[in-house]
């Protein structure tokens, strides 16, 4: 119900962000609101981080893949 990634900057936990989901099989990309769950500095310009979508705000990805 969520995703984690790497961004340059810290965000704080509990923010709400948009986020945009690229995948080269996706006709189309899929925007989503989502929670930061946790961020942490992995070095001097670098934070991973970690995404929540919440229970009611998942993902269904049967319509997002070419045919």
């Amino acid at each position: 119900r969520g995703v984690g990634g790497r961004i340059d900057c810290s965000i704080q936990v509990g923010e709400k962000v948009e986020i945009l989901l690229l995948y080269p099989f996706f006709e189309e990309p899929i925007k989503k609101e989502a929670k930061v769950a946790w961020c942490k500095q992995v070095n001097e310009n670098t934070w991973a981080i970690g995404f929540d979508f919440g229970l009611d705000n998942k993902i269904d990805l049967t319509n997002y893949f070419m045919r």
